[in-house]
Parts: structure tokens; sequence; C-alpha cells
């Protein structure tokens, strides 16, 4: 009976240090990025490419300038940098645009845009990475 405890309590410790162990490997990378709010997703699938940002809401004003540079004369977006709407270029492209202070979202479909502008768009992923992860 006795042995019988002693194997219970050690499988017990096993699990107990496993999921200790899990716990650190997953959280502790991710520390970083809860603590200054910041993260960049991008997902590109067959059929449509993402992007969504959460940043600090001081970087707002960079970000909203560098959507400007990058898409004007057809966006302006004003300083507060808020908008939420489809967007047509003068190139035909299409996208959908959702920002607010701390957070951007884009989506464009691949099927129905230019190899080109979705080219312009991971051009652009890299530049909002630039400014939301510089300090």
């Amino acid at each position: 009976m006795k042995e019988n405890a002693t194997s219970t309590t050690s499988r017990v410790l096993l699990v107990l240090v496993l999921g200790l162990l899990f716990l650190s490997i997953y959280f502790i990378p991710h520390a970083s990025e809860r603590t200054t709010g910041t993260s960049v997703k991008v997902t590109i699938s067959r059929n449509k490419y993402k992007l969504d940002l959460s940043y600090e809401a001081a970087k707002t004003r960079r970000v909203t300038q560098y959507i400007n540079e990058c898409l004007s004369p057809t966006i302006d977006l004003q300083k507060d940098g808020k908008i939420d709407q489809k967007i047509v270029l003068g190139d035909s492209s299409v996208f959908y645009l959702k920002a607010y202070p701390g957070s951007l979202f884009l989506s464009a479909d691949r099927r129905s845009n230019s190899k080109q502008f979705i080219k312009k768009l991971r051009q652009m992923t890299e530049g909002f990475k630039q400014i939301v992860m510089s300090n």
C-alpha cells in the first residue's frame, strides 16, 4: 500500500512540474507583448490578406501619417486616426480598414486585388511593424 501511495505522489508531482514547465514556456515569451500592449498579427490565406495591429495609443499619429503617406491621395486619415470603411483606390484595389487609437485592422481579398497591391500591403505591414515596435 505504501508503494502505491508513493507512486501516486510521484505521478502527481510529475504532472505538476510538467504543467508549470508548459505554463512558463507559453507565458514568458508573451509577457513583453502583454506589458506593452503591442502585437502584430498577419494572416495570409488563399483568399485573404489580413493585418491586425495593437499598439500604444501614443503611436497613433505616426501610424496615421504612415497610412496617409502610403495611400494618398485616396486616403487622408484625420489626426485622430479613426476610420471604419471599405476603401477603393484609384487602381481599383479594394480593402477594408478599421482603425482607432492603438488598433488597426486591414483586410483585402487576394482574388480581387492585383499581386502588386498585395505586395504593397506586405511592404506596408513591414513599415507598420517598424513603427509600432520602435521605442
